[in-house]
């Protein structure tokens, strides 16, 4: 059983690959200090795992006046891994957020919820289906964002030492850049390498 504390940072840039200059269209930064346990050791025999995740994380995009957009939550976040074979999980991992401060985007849970139902599908050591879904707190609006990651090692014309994931992706929605949060984008469709999944 491990219960820690933990400081940690996720980058997400959108590169335009469309525009003259081939310019990234936004950037989200996310310094997270969050508490993990992954086991409580409390959980009927059809579950692997159960734990929980809480932290605060702060998001923002670097840029200034009027293009300025930051926000600050605060997150409950359940695992659960459900055994489907002798290979394969489900690891279900909701998570439940409410919004400290959002000056800049004032209006923001109106897309993008107050919940992340997070599901993934797969093998620790194989391929892995992952749907990432919210739904606005008004109607119509929310997102969706599905993964497939393969382990490089997997793929046919690379070695068999090598690290980290081949990664597809598809988004769909309102809220995935804090610069356009309230604006539909067209469908997303994305190829990649991932280092951790």
């Amino acid at each position: 059983m491990v219960a820690v504390a933990v400081f940690a940072y996720t980058q997400t840039s959108v590169w335009d690959l469309n525009g003259e200059s081939k310019p990234f269209h936004d950037s989200s930064y996310r310094p997270t200090l969050f508490f993990f346990r992954d086991d409580f050791h409390l959980k009927p025999d059809w579950l692997t795992r159960l734990g929980i995740q809480a932290g605060l994380q702060h998001e923002s995009n670097g840029q200034k006046e009027l293009a300025s957009r930051s926000l600050n939550t605060a997150y409950f976040a359940p695992a659960v891994i459900v055994p489907i074979s002798d290979r394969w999980r489900v690891w279900i991992t909701p998570r439940f957020i409410n919004y400290v401060e959002k000056e800049e985007s004032a209006d923001i849970d109106r897309y993008r919820g107050n919940v992340e139902w997070r599901i993934r599908v797969g093998r620790d050591q194989g391929p892995q289906f992952a749907a990432t879904l919210r739904k606005g707190r008004s109607s119509g609006y929310g997102s969706g964002q599905f993964d497939f990651t393969l382990p490089l090692r997997m793929v046919p014309t690379a070695r068999r030492s090598a690290a980290g994931y081949l990664q597809i992706q598809y988004f769909n929605g309102w809220g995935e850049t804090l610069i356009d949060y309230n604006r539909r984008e067209d469908d997303q469709y994305r190829i990649g390498y991932a280092l951790t999944r």
